[in-house]
């Protein structure tokens, strides 16, 4: 065993006993059973999401071992590919770019390119036609971005398929990496969906060099640790697949909105074997708007708890313990704004209506919650490879809860939409006022919180109140850095490529240096 491992295995034993420690300590000796029933009913409300996300860090630090054993065997077989290009409405020129970057990889075997046009025009028709890339289109859109793939499938024969959507363009040596890794039961291959264009949080925070992508901590630490279970997430784009493969399942699911979560439990379910690449092999555009971010967001959420509904993977015999817990830990990620919502309302509900929901003294608090928290951040920033620290989390998460929550809870009933719903990245830069609503409200309560724990904690003498008083300015900051982020949004709106770090405006100056704060006291 490499001394890497060793290390990380020793880590996680500790980490798993303090908090072990922790949530034994909480259940016997913290819920407020002498406080009347509304205190009990809240006490074990927080302690059961408490025990939540214990549970789904501990889970992702069981499963990257940091193995690189874990990562698939790879093959030289060079065979013939069709490169699907999905668009439904996209601007001319945008798909032109991708197109272009797909007939530039280079590649021994053989691949056809094909634009699948579930909004055809003739201009695109035009255009597809004039760089020599096959243009299909179907009469029935059924089924969304779904039944577009299935559609080509039915029409195309090659045994590989690799998948972009219509903004993400691979490089040239995207093939060359990935279809090696697409050999005997291995079903696909996900690389990461990076971005050209900064996202919003690393647009409101001073570039790339101060913050990492969104989405980096999923797609170069999440995905590629989960190749040790062969669970990889089927992330939708910037993926080869074998149609083998997808014939067994009947191609891609088009019962819910995320076809690529719901497809890859199936393929598993199948038997099929999975692999990530850590390192980006095609680069597109994030949403540069706030209400695009929210939408795209939705629908994740949405659809990852109606595909595990759908399929039923917990109760799938053919799946091992840990593919079913990598894949738990993709539905119940998308509950963080309950989460967030509880973590929140906790204190304030002693603050401001004198209902206990922990029973505890600041110091023993400490002893038991401290040593937990702090191997925790530890853990996140060694385990994400750089990719996220415990403040990035909680702050992406804050931005977007409010947002989410009637979403991921109409879902969780089987209610909600099922219309599929593309993400606008046309750099018309939607924004509205009314997105600064929740942070305001927030703060406000957070403000109004924290001063009447000050109030009573003069008025008993006593510095009892001293933690909860600093868990409810934690919170305060988190939705004043929210606010800042969300009102920066309204600044952005081109979709183009833009530069690492973002020249502050004039205008903007005092908002530009209190973002950059943010960026500096979250990056720890």
């Amino acid at each position: 065993m490499k001394r890497s491992e060793t290390k990380r295995r020793l880590f996680l034993g500790v980490l798993t006993a303090f908090t072990l420690l922790y949530l034994v300590w909480r259940v016997g000796f913290t819920i407020p059973y002498d406080h009347g029933t509304l205190s009990i009913l809240f006490g074990w409300v927080l302690l059961a999401v408490e025990i939540l996300g214990a549970a789904e860090l501990l889970i992702y630090f069981f499963l990257d071992t940091g193995d690189a054993e874990a990562v698939p065997e790879r093959k030289a077989k060079p065979l013939a590919v069709d490169v699907f290009v999905t668009a439904c409405g996209e601007p001319v020129e945008l798909l032109r770019q991708t197109l272009t970057a797909c007939l530039a990889m280079r590649y021994g075997g053989k691949f056809t390119v094909y634009l699948l046009d579930d909004r055809p025009s003739e201009e695109m028709r035009s255009m597809a036609e004039s760089l020599g890339v096959t243009y299909l289109t179907r009469k029935d859109r059924t089924g969304a971005k779904a039944g577009n793939l299935n559609a080509a499938l039915a029409r195309t024969k090659a045994p590989l398929v690799a998948v972009f959507d219509a903004d993400m363009c691979p490089q040239p040596d995207f093939l060359a990496v990935t279809v090696p890794y697409v050999n005997g039961r291995t079903a696909y291959v996900q690389t990461p969906q990076s971005f050209r264009n900064l996202d919003l949080f690393q647009a409101a925070c001073g570039g790339r060099n101060r913050i990492p992508g969104e989405q980096d901590f999923f797609y170069r630490a999440i995905e590629p640790a989960r190749n040790r279970s062969r669970a990889v997430v089927l992330a939708g784009s910037n993926l080869l697949l074998s149609r083998q493969a997808l014939r067994e399942v009947g191609g891609f699911d088009t019962e819910t909105l995320t076809e690529d979560f719901a497809t890859g439990i199936e393929l598993l379910k199948k038997g099929w074997k999975t692999a990530a690449v850590a390192e980006p092999h095609a680069w597109g555009l994030a949403p540069d708007s706030f209400g695009g971010l929210i939408r795209q967001r939705r629908r994740w959420a949405a659809g990852c708890i109606q595909a595990g509904r759908r399929t039923r993977f917990l109760r799938s015999k053919a799946l091992t313990v840990s593919q079913k817990l990598s894949y738990l830990n993709g539905v119940s990620y998308w509950y963080f704004p309950l989460k967030r919502l509880v973590y929140m309302t906790a204190p304030l509900l002693f603050a401001l209506a004198h209902v206990t929901v922990m029973r505890c003294t600041p110091v023993s608090a400490a002893a038991f919650w401290l040593p937990m928290f702090a191997l925790t951040g530890i853990g996140v920033t060694v385990y994400s490879r750089g990719t996220r620290t415990v403040g990035w989390s909680m702050l992406y998460e804050t931005c977007l809860s409010p947002f989410l929550l009637l979403t991921v809870i109409r879902a969780t009933f089987g209610r909600g939409s099922r219309s599929f719903e593309v993400t606008d990245k046309s750099g018309r830069g939607e924004w509205k006022a009314s997105y600064l609503l929740p942070f305001v409200i927030g703060a406000g309560i957070n403000a109004w919180g924290v001063y009447a724990a000050i109030v009573q904690s003069l008025a008993e003498g006593t510095w009892l109140y001293a933690l909860l008083t600093a868990w409810m300015l934690y919170h305060l900051y988190l939705h004043v850095c929210a606010f800042l982020v969300v009102l920066s949004c309204r600044k952005k709106g081109s979709g183009e490529d833009v530069s690492e770090e973002v020249p502050p405006r004039r205008r903007w100056y005092l908002h530009n240096k209190l973002c950059l704060l943010i960026a500096g006291s979250l990056r720890k």
